[in-house]
């Protein structure tokens, strides 16, 4: 029995022994460094991952880049607040040229804002007098009181370069040297007022008169010899009608 005991004795510690160095080699290898008494040092406990630095990094530069954006903000000559959009008329004007009807047509548009004010172009050819042919192109600038309402009034001023010259033969046709018109030239200022109905949001119709100032015109040019048409001829009232098209506001 004391033998047995013995040997029993020896073979424990032996077994215990081996269990230990089996589970210290199965560990990983900080978790044997405990094992041993050595404790790894504590920036090894938990280690910063390097896609956490990436992430403060873009965060903190988007942040900057946003903090510059709000400090580095266009300055503008026009209010934020001012909306523009765009607008072009057709239009046709009856008039009298040295005692004789005659039509024209034309357009003007431009920029609108607030749809309250128009700065833009204008243009006009004449269709139907019977004698004197010419036409123009300009700048227009437009206001528009109370564009909301269904009834409303506008105001405009046109400035304009034309020029004239007389028929090849004598007019048969509505179209008969239609735009052959380049020869004397002259300039043109036309204030006019007008009465709009708003039809639609997008749609206004529009008609009213204005009058026409001409300058430049010397009636002893080989351009006109027939009709000899002055000054004094080329001014004179306008009667106009035409449509108004507004573009939708980007705000709508």
């Amino acid at each position: 029995m004391k033998t047995t005991e013995k040997n029993t004795r020896r073979v424990l510690p032996m077994s215990m022994l081996a269990i230990i160095l089996a589970t210290t080699l199965s560990l990983p290898a900080n978790s044997r460094d405990y094992v041993n008494g050595n404790a790894p040092a504590c920036n090894n406990i938990m280690p910063v991952r390097q896609s956490d630095n990436l992430s403060s990094t873009k965060a903190t530069t988007g942040i900057s880049f946003i903090r510059e954006q709000e400090n580095d903000s266009k300055n503008t000559l026009l209010s934020k607040d001012i909306n523009v959009t765009e607008m072009w008329v057709p239009e046709v004007k009856i008039n009298s040229i040295q005692g004789k009807t005659g039509t024209l047509v034309g357009f003007y548009g431009g920029a609108l804002f607030n749809r309250t004010l128009l700065l833009g172009i204008a243009g006009g050819v004449n269709l139907g007098h019977p004698t004197v042919n010419y036409g123009y192109f300009g700048g227009i600038v437009q206001a528009i009181a109370n564009p909301g309402r269904v009834f409303h009034f506008s105001g405009q001023v046109l400035l304009a370069y034309g020029t004239t010259k007389d028929y090849e033969d004598p007019k048969t046709g509505l179209l008969d040297d239609f735009w052959n018109i380049s020869g004397e030239s002259f300039f043109i200022t036309e204030p006019g007022l007008n009465i709009e109905v708003n039809l639609s949001e997008r749609v206004t119709f529009i008609t009213g008169a204005s009058y026409r100032y001409v300058t430049g015109i010397d009636s002893y040019n080989e351009n006109i010899p027939v009709t000899r048409v002055t000054n004094e001829d080329m001014s004179g009232f306008n009667f106009n009608i035409g449509l108004k098209f507004t573009k939708r506001d980007k705000k709508q």
